[in-house]
């Protein structure tokens, strides 16, 4: 019998699968480029290792496209196999597994919570139970969940500063700046190059509009996010975020080819079409046409692996993103596809997606097709009564912001000064320091 660092069983007779798995979950925890690796080299250690079936199944669900669909039941199935021979916490990642895939998401996260309420240092079961409650835009339940986890954890504990990381990401959408500020600066002082803590305190000021604080602290750190998976990617947006604030256009456009969406970089290579990229990618053009920037023929790129994914409704946030790029290329046939495949979609009562397509990701779509045809009557129409919804696509507050820009700039286009104020209070209450001022908003 094996453990990972903080002695979770690991059902193996093989040591170096449980070694293997120990140094995947760390790996994954710290989002770094390595965690496939580690993770293929305990199944080929033990192929018949639940937990090692298991995470497989519940990362590549992670990935959010339905190319992985078979893979991941695959992995389900290999691991009921074994099942009875396994602890019971190990059978709730089974459960949870299958709760994932047949799209019962909130139950699967009710697996995570009841595996921490057992194992408050499950690093494993934290991380995929934040990154499942971030996609359904439920960061009050996952805060809830850090909260309840902290006098467990210490700087004794084995990756201690993964664990500050969650709980300041969790801390900083529920707007508690301060907190997510101090916790994420603690995980950061444990290790400087936790990808996750940079990018709670990148939030935090990105939040609190501390645009040159912001700039040069990514500068001088962005070197330690050289072996991140494609979390570098995001945090270069991040960085271009605060650029953007200061019309650095040409500078945001190289961090755009050569870090955003270099199709050379191995990690793109491999997986051009991840749902990540394609959200970093298209909100940023989105952003740099919105203020008169040329990119040139950078959309046609992001429409050669957007347009064969029309039909996938893994994730509303991402498809709501598709939307961006076909209308951008002005595809409009395939924006009318993918409204359907959306709306199709979002009469399946058994999926816990549904709902969020409708009530999210539907008008979100549906209104920045309509701002690329200069229909901005039609724009307010779509999200003003949509706007108190739209965190049920998922997404942090950064990233559903560009959805309230398309929502501002109809309606400053339409002279609603009225609308346009009352709009400012709400993005405000968000959690936005003086959003008017900022470029997004500018009228």
């Amino acid at each position: 019998m094996y453990s990972d660092e903080r002695g979770h069983t690991i059902t193996t007779d093989s040591e170096h699968c449980a070694m293997a798995l120990s140094k995947t979950i760390e790996a994954y925890a710290q989002r770094q480029a390595d965690t496939s690796i580690h993770l293929q080299a305990a199944l080929e250690a033990d192929s018949h290792c639940v937990l090692a079936q298991a995470t497989l199944g519940i990362m590549l669900h992670g990935a959010r496209t339905v190319a992985f669909t078979q893979q991941a039941n695959d992995a389900l199935s290999a691991a009921k196999k074994n099942l009875d021979s396994v602890s019971a916490r190990e059978q709730e990642y089974v459960s949870a597994l299958a709760h994932l895939l047949s799209g019962q998401l909130e139950k699967a996260v009710q697996c995570f919570e009841a595996i921490l309420d057992q194992h408050p240092t499950d690093l494993l079961a934290l991380v995929f139970l934040q990154s499942e409650l971030f996609w359904l835009g439920d960061m009050v339940w996952s805060e809830r969940v850090s909260a309840k986890l902290v006098k467990h954890w210490g700087k004794d504990t084995p990756n201690y500063s993964a664990f500050l990381a969650i709980r300041a990401f969790d801390l900083e959408e529920n707007l508690d700046f301060s907190e997510a500020e101090r916790v994420s600066c603690d995980a950061l002082t444990l290790n400087p190059g936790d990808v996750w803590g940079a990018h709670a305190f990148a939030h935090v000021m990105l939040m609190q509009n501390r645009i040159d604080e912001g700039i040069r602290w990514m500068s001088e750190r962005e070197s330690l996010w050289n072996s991140a998976s494609q979390m570098q990617y995001h945090l270069a947006w991040h960085q271009c975020l605060f650029l953007a604030e200061r019309h650095e256009h040409e500078q945001m456009l190289s961090i755009y080819d050569t870090r955003i969406r270099n199709r050379e970089h191995p990690l793109c290579a491999a997986m051009p079409d991840l749902y990540i990229d394609l959200q970093n990618a298209s909100s940023l053009l989105w952003r740099l046409e919105r203020v008169g920037v040329n990119v040139g023929d950078r959309w046609k790129e992001l429409a050669e692996v957007c347009t064969p994914r029309i039909d996938d409704m893994t994730n509303p946030f991402t498809s709501a993103h598709f939307a961006l790029v076909l209308a951008a290329n002005e595809q409009f046939d395939d924006c009318e596809k993918l409204v359907n495949a959306m709306e199709a979609f979002s009469k399946n009562s058994q999926h816990d997606l549904s709902m969020r397509y409708q009530n999210a990701a539907l008008p979100a779509a549906k209104a920045v097709i309509a701002h690329k045809k200069g229909q901005h009557k039609e724009v307010v129409n779509l999200l003003k009564p949509a706007q108190s919804q739209l965190w049920q696509m998922g997404g942090s507050h950064a990233q559903q912001d560009v959805y309230f820009q398309v929502l501002a700039h109809s309606t400053a286009q339409l002279g609603d000064t009225v609308g346009y104020e009352t709009l400012m209070n709400t993005i405000e209450q968000i959690g936005f320091v003086e959003p008017a001022r900022r470029v997004g908003y500018a009228l």
